[in-house]
């Protein structure tokens, strides 16, 4: 059918101010983005970089399925178990 382009973006998500006792090692919030992602169309591979709080987030997506600014706003959305949210960054983005 159509044209369907592969992109990997790679995204920082602050949760500093919200949840200072976390410090990204929070296994339960990596669970939740990794189920979300698992569960939004288009979306290919997750996979995270680095650890702390320079730990970033790579996914791999198919363009015409899914945008960064779709992206942008499920990363906002999270956590869920939490009054706050993330915010998130985009620091790289290109084809995969």
């Amino acid at each position: 059918m159509g044209n369907h382009e592969q992109e990997r973006s790679v995204f920082h998500l602050d949760c500093s101010e919200l949840i200072p006792e976390c410090g990204y090692r929070c296994g339960d919030c990596i669970n939740e983005l990794r189920e979300r992602l698992h569960k939004m169309p288009g979306v290919r591979q997750f996979s995270t970089e680095g650890e702390g709080e320079k730990m970033l987030f790579a996914v791999e997506y198919d363009t015409v399925t899914v945008s960064v600014e779709q992206l942008m706003g499920m990363f906002a959305s999270l956590p869920t178990r939490h009054e706050g949210s993330f915010s998130p960054s985009l620091l790289r983005r290109g084809m995969s």
